[in-house]
């Protein structure tokens, strides 16, 4: 099952190993900024692709969510955490396929780690009023 991962940056070689471990056999990388989310979707039925990866802002998925539902293709999200580690521990967590940037002057590094990988089903937007005109 092919993959369609749409974002500016490379998917991290642990997310790789966990989209393979999930059945994904191929990722195909989409780095161009998306102005329509139909074109995802006519890009994910053009390689076969039965999963779309997205980065996107909230209003963006709420676009792509039922049109991709409609084309039989599932869209998946990734929950990351980011978190400063010692240089010691970025190296460790670089050998585990995890994406760390390095600052050599401050000695620190900031490790971004996946959490979860998520099917995304639904998104509903629920609203409290904090103020109005009335």
């Amino acid at each position: 099952m092919k993959a369609l991962f749409v974002s500016r940056h490379k998917p991290q070689p642990r997310q790789i190993q966990i989209l393979k471990e999930l059945g994904i056999t191929e990722v195909i990388e989409y780095a161009e900024q998306v102005k329509d989310v139909r074109e995802l979707v006519a890009i994910a039925k053009e390689k076969d692709a039965k999963v779309i990866i997205p980065v996107l802002p909230i209003p963006m998925l709420m676009q792509l969510l039922p049109i991709a539902q409609r084309e039989g293709i599932e869209v998946w999200i990734w929950t990351m955490t980011r978190k400063t580690v010692s240089l010691e521990e970025a190296e460790k967590l670089k050998k585990q396929g995890i994406t760390v940037d390095i600052d050599l002057t401050s000695g620190r590094a900031v490790a971004f780690i996946p959490v979860k990988l998520s099917r995304l089903v639904e998104i509903k937007v629920v609203t409290e009023d904090l103020w109005t005109s009335q």
